[in-house]
């Protein structure tokens, strides 16, 4: 019988869901774990997938306002998306009611905010510049770049 998250329950009952070990990694309030999951777990065809926004959203659950904020920007950073609600592990029950933002800002956790944002806007713009420096769109007129920032905004 296995752990809960690894499919079985501890009794050897009944299957619990596989949960998303980023998640878990970020709730455990880890930066090191985080960090190696994203750098060496998509490399495995096995590994479940990730839930960045899910990961965000649990790192405003740290009660460590410093590692809180090294959290967020490891996930912002991985591609989290702080404005969006995140769908609901496993497609099971109703999304998150807010965003990691939100719910930064509904605790009134202002260093949180700012640090989302910021991580963020540097990310965005780090994507903008790899997609307008890729060879591979190098033909595309400046209206496409246009519409794919507009779409992420």
């Amino acid at each position: 019988a296995g752990a809960a998250g690894h499919g079985r329950e501890a009794g050897g009952g009944k299957k619990t869901p596989l949960r998303c070990p980023l998640t878990e990694a970020v709730r455990g309030g880890s930066p090191e774990m985080v960090q190696v999951l994203l750098d060496f777990l998509p490399m495995s065809p096995s590994a479940p997938p990730f839930s960045l926004n899910e990961a965000l959203r649990a790192a405003t659950e740290c009660r460590d306002a410093s590692t809180r904020n090294v959290l967020a920007r490891l996930v912002i950073a991985a591609g989290a998306n702080p404005h969006v609600a995140p769908a609901p592990e496993n497609g099971n029950g109703a999304a998150a009611s807010e965003s990691a933002l939100g719910s930064a800002v509904a605790a009134g956790d202002l260093a949180l905010a700012y640090t989302m944002v910021d991580s963020f806007a540097v990310s965005s713009a780090a994507v903008r510049a790899a997609r307008r420096s890729d060879p591979r769109l190098r033909d595309r007129p400046a209206r496409f770049f246009d519409d794919a920032d507009m779409r992420e905004e």
